[in-house]
């Protein structure tokens, strides 16, 4: 018996009464004095009775004993500590009527499930002594707002899910229907399986909802965005999903739902979603704009081309200017200085000193002025040119001065380019170098080498003579400035030149200097215009 002051039982045979209350101490004892309900365990029904009280849960207790276990209360997952009512099912689970809803609890697993009003129940709150099962199995349970009878076994059929149903569009936030005359919806969104969306439209809203409308609170949502989700977004009671600043592309929008009953669509429901490009993101934009910039390069670089041999063709005129007017003209001069020289004889002395220096100087112009020429000619551009006319001129020097000379140079080298003003300097500062050293050093033997190191160019003209002093003034030529200018030609062409000498000790020359390889160089205003490339 459930009374206000703990429970009570009685021996019908004996006639012995044994009473059970709640003590502070005691933690195997009731729950609390004041009990509402008592329900044999549907289990194990002659071992234990559930005792559900007033504010205190409920509790399983041993009847052998009268000790409790299992206390079950809202921190266990009641909806409320008011237990009005206890009923088994067919089942072996137990029903249990509260202050906040009809609680269904499996003793064996702890698994509880609530139903509210927002489940049909007619009322919240329960009575006490208002709790009875008929011989047919229903149950009732009686409350505030009237009675809630149902038949248990309609709850362990399973549920088949509820479809998903997109039933609404946004854009900005401003609702789509068929009504706007858009181009956007001909017919209502829930019978499209696809939609188109212009680029501008930069923040878009579905709304979609589960057919099962028992109890629409309950149903809970998920959906997904494939071409920019790679997980399911999960929504919970949310019936809307918005996406802004899509990217052009197709997306496929996924969505499912789940009824009162636990059970998700897994079909869900699928929009097709396409974002068209803006007018300068579309294939045949890009596609023009790819052939105006390659008509552009096209024309800049014939238009370059163009002005480089234009500079190829005004060196070569040079050249040949230089070699057919000035070139013939001083050879005049030196042959008519050296005709009037032999005419005066030793009849005119000082006549005849003026025309040597006068050939002299003749002969000195024209060679600088070959020099010139070849410079200037575009042919010479490649290193091969270069390496010949080095090897000619100090051949020369060389078996005039009766030295040996050793020449080599680096396989591939003949294929760098060079343009005119490094070129010159080249050639010049190598000129200088093998004259130094052939008119002061009186070498036996003159070597000259010419490499690679890495990026650089490295040419080395060295001899065996009698050196000099680097510090001495005058060094190294007649006039003083033999090494000024040939420092000074290494840096116009961007190289470094390094001399190591001393009394006694031979002479090295080291210039280095980068270059590219087989490369052009098409601005006219640069030098290295290779005419046949």
């Amino acid at each position: 018996m459930a009374t206000g002051n703990g429970v009570y039982g009685l021996e019908a045979r004996t006639g012995n009464w044994s009473h059970y209350m709640h003590y502070d101490q005691d933690s195997t004892s009731i729950p609390g004095n004041e009990v509402f309900s008592l329900c044999f365990d549907p289990d194990e029904p002659d071992k234990f009775m559930w005792v559900g009280t007033e504010g205190k849960g409920m509790a399983r207790m041993d009847l052998r004993t009268g000790q409790c276990d299992h206390t079950i209360t809202t921190e266990q997952g009641l909806p409320n500590d008011v237990v009005y009512g206890i009923l088994p099912d067919a089942h072996n689970n137990l029903w249990i009527s509260t202050n906040q809803g009809l609680c269904r609890f499996d003793p064996r697993t702890g698994a509880k499930k609530t139903y509210t009003m927002a489940d049909g129940i007619a009322g919240n709150e329960f009575n006490r002594y208002s709790a009875e099962a008929s011989a047919d199995g229903l149950l009732y349970f009686g409350g505030m707002e009237g009675i809630t009878w149902f038949d248990p076994e309609d709850f362990y059929t399973e549920a088949d899910p509820s479809p998903t149903r997109i039933t609404g569009l946004k854009l900005l936030n401003r609702p789509v229907t068929v009504s706007d005359n858009t181009s956007f919806l001909q017919v209502p969104i829930t019978w499209l399986d696809e939609l188109t969306l212009p680029y501008s439209e930069r923040m878009i809203t579905f709304a979609f909802a589960n057919m099962d409308l028992s109890v629409p609170g309950q149903n809970e949502y998920r959906y997904i965005l494939e071409g920019m989700n790679t997980n399911w977004i999960e929504n919970g009671k949310g019936h809307e999903a918005t996406f802004t600043n899509l990217d052009p592309g197709s997306y496929t929008f996924r969505v499912q739902g789940r009824n009162s009953e636990g059970r998700w669509d897994e079909q869900g429901t699928t929009l097709l979603l396409t974002i068209t490009p803006p007018w300068w993101g579309t294939w045949w934009f890009r596609l023009l704009m790819a052939l105006i910039l390659t008509s552009i390069a096209v024309a800049f670089f014939r238009y370059r081309l163009a002005r480089a041999m234009e500079v190829v063709n005004v060196r070569d005129q040079i050249a040949r200017d230089l070699h057919d007017e000035i070139g013939s003209t001083l050879s005049s001069v030196a042959l008519f200085s050296t005709v009037a020289r032999k005419k005066a004889g030793t009849k005119v002395p000082e006549a005849t000193e003026m025309l040597d220096r006068i050939t002299e100087s003749t002969t000195s112009v024209m060679e600088a002025m070959n020099d010139i020429v070849w410079a200037v000619n575009a042919e010479n551009d490649d290193m091969d040119h270069v390496v010949q006319r080095m090897r000619s001129y100090a051949v020369r020097l060389t078996e005039a001065g009766s030295c040996t000379l050793e020449f080599t140079i680096e396989n591939g080298l003949e294929r760098i380019h060079l343009g005119m003003s490094q070129r010159k300097n080249l050639y010049l500062i190598f000129k200088e170098a093998v004259n130094n050293a052939l008119k002061y050093a009186e070498p036996t033997v003159l070597r000259v080498d010419v490499s690679r190191n890495g990026p650089s160019i490295v040419m080395q003209v060295a001899d065996n003579g009698k050196g000099f002093d680097p510090d001495a003034p005058a060094a190294g030529s007649s006039g003083g400035n033999g090494l000024g200018n040939m420092r000074k030609r290494a840096k116009d062409m961007g190289g470094e030149l390094h001399v190591d000498t001393g009394p006694g000790a031979g002479t090295t020359v080291e210039l280095r200097f980068k270059a590219s390889e087989a490369q052009i160089s098409l601005d006219p205003m640069m030098d290295g215009v290779h005419p046949g490339t």
